[in-house]
């Protein structure tokens, strides 16, 4: 019920905010001339390379200057990303299954495209570009011109995947010029992924581990927090002396979580994927009028619940500063519970001639599925207060009996890591 609106928000409000927001960050534009011109850049969470990059002289100015490939040789954000253009040839095969060649395909086009550089020092430079087509690596010796580390995968006639590693000749070429019968560095050159861990690590080693790429983020941070939770709990009729009723209960309790946070690009952090392992308990007593022998009384009928949950999600900032950053968070939650005290009781011990308690328990599902939505502000990458809520979930299966959990929480969360 509350939760169709809310995604049709986040649609909406995605797409506006990725278009609309800007990042700035102090950076450098490189003039075909030579020339460097300091100012800032607005810094996107780039899945792909960028191909228009915009800029500004001062941070707080209203004039933007917008530049491609051909209009410089080069721009980064400071302590961040470097970035060279290249002019020259550019694969265009397909490397990734299913969409691959019929046959080895070595078919080029002459584009200006911006490189981003990984890794550099004393030998070689790589940089790496990323389309809709694939993923390229390139190679610069010092004061040389950029080379495309070739990889080629495809179909040969048998319909049977062919992988061509040209770039491990490549490398063996270079450690033959600059560290010549090195057994070990040949061997982590045949055994190399076409990827950029692997790849960074060849460059690395053969420049004696001089590189030097920007200031590396970790692509990952922990997090610890505490939340407290209102939880409202919907059980329906469960008693046989009246007409069926549904009854309420809603209780505050703790919640504690941890977990990991996983960024796409660790300077900008506009898409996070979470981890999250959370621990709380519920223990409602849910009242049901009844009358018996002539005394009315309350029939309640509780449970003690304790649940873990693991919430894989994804937040989305979609105000992102270095300071402040506001996000929206969805995800869907893996619950285990467990329970004790499943029990009916009577609320007046005369109803029932001196009979307090009637054990009949219904059947609790012990994993179970809901759907949180978050809301949030993290501060300076350290710290974060966020409010989560929950549509209503069952963890019955039975035809005329269900329970359901609709929580409501405000928590902070303490950030760890190199961020």
């Amino acid at each position: 019920m509350y939760l169709k609106p809310f995604c049709l928000i986040l649609l909406i409000a995605f797409p506006l905010a990725i278009f609309a927001q800007s990042n700035y960050h102090a950076g450098y534009i490189l003039k075909n001339n030579g020339d460097t011109v300091k100012g800032y850049i607005n810094y996107r969470d780039w899945q792909q390379s960028p191909t228009l990059v915009d800029f500004k002289v001062e941070k707080t100015g209203n004039q933007v200057q917008q530049f491609d490939a051909t209009a410089i040789k080069g721009f980064g954000i400071s302590g961040a990303e470097a970035y060279l253009t290249y002019t020259g040839p550019v694969s265009m095969d397909k490397t990734s299954f299913p969409d691959l060649p019929d046959g080895f395909d070595t078919t080029q086009t002459v584009a200006s495209i911006f490189l981003k550089r990984l890794a550099t020092g004393e030998h070689l430079t790589l940089f790496k570009h990323r389309d809709d087509i694939k993923t390229r690596f390139y190679i610069v010796e010092t004061a040389g011109e950029p080379a495309e580390l070739r990889y080629h995968v495809y179909f040969n006639p048998g319909r049977q995947i062919v992988t061509s590693d040209v770039y491990k000749g490549q490398f063996l070429w270079y450690i033959n010029k600059y560290a010549p019968a090195n057994g070990k560095l040949i061997a982590r050159a045949q055994r190399a992924a076409y990827d950029d861990a692997d790849l960074e690590g060849l460059v690395n080693q053969l420049n004696a581990n001089q590189a030097v790429a920007g200031n590396k983020q970790s692509n990952t941070r922990l997090f610890v927090g505490i939340a407290l939770v209102s939880t409202t709990t919907k059980v329906s009729d469960v008693h046989d002396f009246t007409t069926p009723t549904v009854s309420h209960y809603r209780a505050l309790s703790p919640k504690i979580n941890f977990g990991i946070d996983m960024f796409g690009n660790p300077n900008v952090q506009q898409v996070i994927f979470r981890a999250e392992l959370s621990f709380g308990y519920i223990r409602p007593q849910l009242p049901y009028p009844v009358t018996i022998n002539t005394v009315t009384t309350n029939e309640i009928y509780s449970f003690n619940q304790y649940t873990t949950s693991l919430t894989p999600q994804v937040i989305f900032n979609f105000y992102n500063k270095d300071d402040v950053k506001v996000y929206l968070d969805g995800g869907i939650g893996l619950n285990y519970s467990l329970y004790s005290n499943n029990k009916f009781s009577l609320a007046d011990v005369n109803a029932n001639n001196g009979t307090t308690a009637v054990p009949r328990p219904f059947p609790l599902n012990a994993l179970w599925v809901n759907f949180p939505v978050q809301a949030g502000i993290m501060l300076n990458r350290k710290a974060e207060v966020s409010f989560s809520f929950a549509p209503y979930a069952y963890f019955t299966n039975g035809a005329n009996f269900y329970a359901g959990n609709k929580p409501m929480s405000l928590g902070v969360k303490w950030l760890f890591g190199r961020q």
